[in-house]
């Protein structure tokens, strides 16, 4: 599909650089809000488009996209920032300061829950997440009183439990491949630039693929992508502690020359490209909700020691004046755990195994994954 209406987005200017071959690489920022934009700017990385871009050198006039095409599912990874909110929460400036940590994760639930693809699902919880832990940063100086903690609180509620946003994402996934399987066969679409073959350096004779086409079985296609989105929509509802992540099973040999005389490859490269970037989806959709939770239990720790200037000796003494219930660990479905000694609230991790907490820069990283309280 073709389309001339400009996509507008503001971008900070990161690198230029020039290329061995001549050419010159542009490299932007993209702020949290230009999710459509950044979309666009994916499907064109995907399919391999120009665009001709407009740029007015004002702070605060967005860059215009024109873009000539627009076909299926993009691949490209998107890392959003979001403003620190940390000098505004250090300047007295709480509410304005909490407010934008709230619009960022708003926004990311928002686009979670869109009904769009994979790639949306994640640009939303990356946002969401962005938020969370600015949300974090803005507890460590705050003076909120314990009243506006206990909204900030309540409004944390409605953030947990990324499953449905999840199940939406895959099952449009697999409508956008099945549809590009189709394309293929009804000849609008090359096989190359739908499949990205040439990746695994296959570049079959183009033109329309019949049914009984060596290179592509489409209803086997669609059956290895059907059978791998099932599996994990089975798993969906179990804690991320008991799904066992499983190496994605290579179904194209390695080497190219056997990859010519293999039946239905296209269906294959699909089937491989697809397993490895959905191999950690519970995981991330896990760490996802352990933000929301690490983040409600920070807000409940804040107000308790407003009101007794001290910690808390036990998760338990939480309850019930700050927590009606413990805020649930979402790898083995318990109650988060907590250390006073540490000042840690952490996770099991996917390992399923109490180590008392592990302080780490990257907390979704670490083997107990955990929030240092810092105030």
């Amino acid at each position: 599909m073709t389309t001339d209406k400009p996509i507008h987005f503001t971008g900070q200017v990161i690198k230029v650089e020039t290329m061995s071959d001549g050419g010159i690489r542009l490299t932007l920022d993209m702020g949290e809000k230009d999710i459509e934009a950044a979309a666009a700017m994916m499907q064109a990385k995907r399919m391999n488009m120009l665009v001709e871009l407009a740029a007015l050198f004002v702070n605060v006039t967005p860059i215009q996209v024109q873009v000539k095409e627009d076909n299926v599912r993009p691949k490209t990874r998107y890392s959003p920032y979001a403003k620190s909110e940390e000098t505004k929460g250090k300047k007295g400036k709480d509410k304005e300061a909490f407010d934008e940590a709230f619009k960022s994760i708003g926004l990311g639930q928002k686009i979670q829950d869109s009904q769009g693809n994979l790639i949306y699902y994640l640009i939303g919880l990356a946002i969401k997440t962005t938020g969370l832990e600015t949300l974090q940063k803005i507890l460590e100086t705050s003076k909120a009183d314990n009243q506006t903690l206990d909204q900030y609180l309540e409004r944390l509620g409605k953030y947990e439990d990324n499953k449905t946003g999840l199940s939406t994402a895959l099952k449009v996934e697999y409508l956008i491949q099945k549809n590009a399987a189709d394309s293929v066969v009804e000849g609008s679409s090359r096989p190359s630039e739908v499949f990205n073959t040439e990746d695994f350096g296959f570049v079959p004779n183009e033109g329309r693929l019949a049914n009984n086409n060596f290179y592509f079985k489409p209803n086997k296609t669609k059956k290895l992508f059907a059978g791998y989105i099932r599996g994990i929509l089975n798993d969906i509802s179990k804690p991320c502690g008991f799904v066992k992540e499983k190496e994605p099973k290579r179904l194209t040999p390695l080497d190219k020359f056997k990859l010519i005389f293999t039946e239905n490859a296209i269906g294959k490269i699909l089937n491989d490209v697809v397993s490895v970037s959905l191999g950690s989806i519970h995981n991330r959709r896990c760490d996802g909700d352990l933000a929301v939770s690490g983040t409600k239990l920070l807000i409940a720790i804040k107000m308790y020691k407003n009101d007794k200037n001290s910690y808390p000796a036990t998760i338990n003494d939480l309850m019930p004046l700050y927590l009606t219930e413990i805020p649930k660990d979402p790898y083995n479905g318990e109650s988060m755990r907590y250390s006073s000694g540490k000042k840690l609230i952490y996770s099991v991790g996917k390992d399923l195994q109490d180590s008392g907490g592990t302080k780490s820069k990257e907390w979704s990283k670490a083997a107990d994954p955990s929030f240092e309280i810092g105030f």
